[in-house]
């Protein structure tokens, strides 16, 4: 299939939205990956997680048909299966698979 010009430039910008999140969270350790504790606010971890399965959701899996990359992804990250307090529960999920994830292309 011949992608058009303006998918192409979607799919550059996703990358680059990709890579430029990953630089600006690079050199966070684990407590600022987690942030504050507020109930609006979601830990880092969770929303760069969350990220990374909804690019992998839309693009790979509803565009391409390819099966999910991060097992149990959509456990953790479909919002309307969760709660707010779930949501911020979350921080026990170890970064590295998230991170590993994200920097699949």
């Amino acid at each position: 299939m011949k992608l058009s010009s303006p998918v192409i430039t979607s799919i550059d910008l996703l990358q680059e939205v990709r890579d430029r999140t990953l630089t600006l969270i690079a050199d966070l350790d684990d407590e600022q990956l987690i942030g504050p504790r507020l109930s609006i606010v979601n830990p880092l971890r969770w929303e760069t997680g969350h990220v990374t399965w909804f690019q992998e959701d839309w693009v790979l899996r509803h565009l391409n048909d390819r099966a999910p990359i991060l097992d149990g992804g959509d456990a953790l990250y479909v919002i309307p299966s969760r709660t707010g307090d779930e949501e911020i529960a979350l921080p026990a999920l170890e970064f590295s698979p998230i991170n590993e994830h994200a920097h699949r292309h």
